[in-house]
C-alpha cells in the first residue's frame, strides 16, 4: 500500500519535472521562456527528471 502511493508520488512529480524542463519547440510562449531561461534551473530539472523516472522504474518493479 505504501509502495502503491510513493509510485503515485513519484508520478506525478515526474509529470510536473517533464512539464517544468525547457522546450526547444516553437510553440512555447515568451513569459515560459523567460522564467524557465536560467541554466542551473534547467540542469536541476533535468536531474530531477532522471531521478524521479529511474525511482518510478524501480517502485514499480517493487510492486510487482
Amino acid at each position: 500500500m505504501i509502495l502503491s502511493i510513493a509510485l503515485i508520488l513519484f508520478c506525478s512529480l515526474l509529470v510536473v519535472a517533464v512539464l517544468a524542463q525547457n522546450s526547444k519547440g516553437e510553440f512555447q510562449s515568451k513569459t515560459v521562456k523567460q522564467v524557465v531561461s536560467i541554466q542551473k534551473a534547467n540542469s536541476f530539472i533535468e536531474k530531477t527528471t532522471w531521478t524521479l523516472a529511474l525511482l518510478v522504474m524501480v517502485f514499480a518493479i517493487l510492486i510487482k
